[in-house]
């Protein structure tokens, strides 16, 4: 069924005479304060204490802005900043994650930060891009890479790898050393996951070749298997080589970490969140960290991204007082202000250069070049396949499938995920979400009434827009009949262009106008004249047909929802609206 218009009613008052009409404004002016700056809102799921020496930097540098931080926890951050947005509402400044910028960035809900985007390196301004532009500016990175034992390095006459080559032939000196080269808990599918995907970062993702690989694999438009698969096998010379073997299958996290604290392991595969433990374990270990490597000699590449994103609403109306924050964020000064409370990061800001701690020393080239990635912070709605790709890999490992499988299954994965939304987010829109307090009321013993707290209940009215097709109309219904929540619902139609509609209308009912005047006039013996005055209400039209109010359907049981078309017709949608133009008389 194709949406459509076949008739339009259009009115015209006309009236004669002289009128005077007056124009309305809206106040959309900036909240100020009592001295004059101008009040902006930024939120963030992390609490105060980790921007607190960003945030005193900010006041002093921006000092005629007043930033009021909102912490909202990370359990229902989404939720939360989601449902405000879709209301055209929110913080003036957003911190995003990968995956929600590209989500908000689809919806139109951000301003583009292109210009100051330059400041930073692609590996940080890549995720948080959609359709060629960039959204939000990145913050400080989380990393992980590879520590090591510098005593066991330097006892041996071992020297650091500057090649994925070099770092199998440091592994094989160790072994026959009698030193086991790596200590990995690959009970997790994470440290497979980490470890192949920094390589193929360093050989491919990082290359013109690979650099779109990510926003193409999000948009189902290519696949791993048949593009990773050439990397994959000379990384899978990790397992081949023996440095990954099955019975680390049996070992987790906490025992691998163990072993390299305890001088067991040559290396480790972790980030700034385990020193302190290896420390504890072990005050008197020296450790550091050098990057993962590709074949070819570079400065390498940590596994890791942006632990935030900073955004602009588009709906703001401080806009300009959040650009200059964000100006401010993106100096070397601001990075290190915003590196303070976040010590162990890095900055994909181009120059900006941190003390790092010691252990992070043979890191350093690779933290100070922005080579910091997580490739499926690109992955948009099919993110959460990672782990599918960590579970894969642990098959492989195994011997229970080859190379080729082991991606087939990734990118199935990932189809499927695609297909179960069945809509583009950008047409699942948030109308509003409540949330209310629920009482019991009984009489106690004394026969007094009492209220008791019983819980909340949420309310979540979402819009669902699609062009009008019967099929895809009952695979929804059939789709809502069989929620567990039972929704109720109401359906309506409109045109896919309301305001080309409404702006026909309103030339319509001008020359509408016009003719009856002219006929008027003719019968009235006199000459009409010019237009004095046309008022309009600018009020909003009702587009639409609602055929189906407030009802709940209901399917059997047994039957498949390709069963169900549902034959219905839209009926002809009637607009009306009141122009009143007045005509001079001669």
């Amino acid at each position: 069924m194709k949406k459509k218009i076949v008739s339009v009613l259009l009115c015209a008052t006309m009236v004669t005479g002289l009128a005077m009409g007056c124009g309305k404004s809206s106040d959309s002016s900036s909240e100020k304060t009592s001295d004059g700056k101008t009040k902006i809102r930024m939120t963030y799921w992390n609490n105060e204490d980790t921007v607190k020496t960003l945030l005193d930097y900010l006041e002093k540098e921006v000092p005629d802005v007043k930033i009021e931080f909102q912490f909202i926890d990370n359990s229902n951050y989404d939720t939360v900043v989601d449902t405000q947005l879709s209301a055209e509402e929110g913080p003036d400044i957003i911190c995003e994650s990968p995956a929600s910028a590209l989500k908000h960035a689809k919806l139109g809900y951000l301003e583009k930060v292109n210009d100051l985007g330059k400041k930073y390196s692609d590996a940080g301004t890549n995720v948080y891009s959609y359709d060629g532009d960039v959204y939000a500016l990145p913050g400080i990175s989380w990393f992980e890479g590879t520590y090591f034992n510098k005593e066991l390095f330097e006892q041996n006459n071992i020297e650091l790898p500057t090649t994925f080559d070099e770092y199998l032939d440091v592994c094989k000196k160790f072994e026959d050393l009698g030193i086991k080269p790596l200590a990995a808990g690959l009970k997790s599918w994470e440290p497979m996951l980490k470890n192949s995907m920094a390589f193929v970062t360093a050989e491919y993702l990082s290359t013109d070749e690979g650099k779109d690989f990510g926003e193409k694999y999000r948009n189902g438009k290519t696949t791993l298997e048949g593009n990773w698969n050439k990397y994959l096998e000379k990384w899978s010379e990790m397992i081949t080589d023996g440095v990954y073997t099955k019975d680390m299958v049996g070992i987790d996290h906490d025992q691998a970490l163990e072993e390299f604290a305890t001088g067991k392991a040559a290396m480790f595969c972790s980030g700034p969140w385990d020193l302190d433990t290896i420390k504890d374990k072990n005050p008197d270990l020296k450790v550091d960290m050098m990057p993962f490597y590709g074949t070819k000699a570079s400065d390498g590449w940590l596994i890791g991204g942006p632990g935030c994103g900073f955004a602009v609403n588009k709906s703001s109306k401080n806009k300009d007082a959040a650009m200059k924050v964000l100006k401010a964020l993106s100096t070397e000064e601001g990075q290190k202000a915003f590196w303070e409370d976040n010590q162990g990061g890095s900055s994909y800001l181009e120059g900006a250069k941190f003390e790092l701690p010691e252990e992070y020393a043979s890191a350093s080239k690779a933290l100070e070049a922005g080579n910091v990635y997580c490739p499926w912070n690109e992955w948009g709605d099919a993110a959460s396949a990672h782990e599918t790709y960590g579970t894969e890999m642990q098959s492989y490992l195994l011997g229970e499938q080859d190379l080729d499988t082991t991606l087939k299954n990734v990118d199935s994965a990932v189809k499927e995920l695609l297909e179960k939304i069945g809509f583009e987010r950008k047409n699942i829109k948030t109308k509003s979400f409540d949330i209310n307090i629920e009482y019991d009321n009984y009489r106690d013993k004394n026969d007094k009434w009492v209220e008791e707290f019983k819980g909340y209940s949420f309310i979540h009215k979402m819009k669902i827009e699609f062009e009008a097709n019967n099929k895809m109309l009952g695979r929804v219904l059939y789709t809502l009949s069989k929620s567990t929540s039972y929704p109720s619902f109401s359906i309506s139609y409109t045109v896919s262009n309301p305001e080309k509609y409404k702006n026909k209308l309103l030339e319509n009912a001008i020359n509408n106008s016009k003719e009856k005047a002219i006929v008027l006039a003719n019968a009235s013996g006199v000459k009409l004249g010019n237009i004095l005055s046309i008022d309009y209400s600018w009020s909003e039209l009702r587009i639409s047909s609602s055929p189906f109010e407030n009802k709940k359907w209901f399917f059997e049981e047994d039957n498949d929802e390709s069963d169900y078309v549902i034959d219905v017709e839209i009926d002809d949608i009637d607009v009306t609206d009141t122009v009143t133009v007045i005509w001079n008389i001669e």
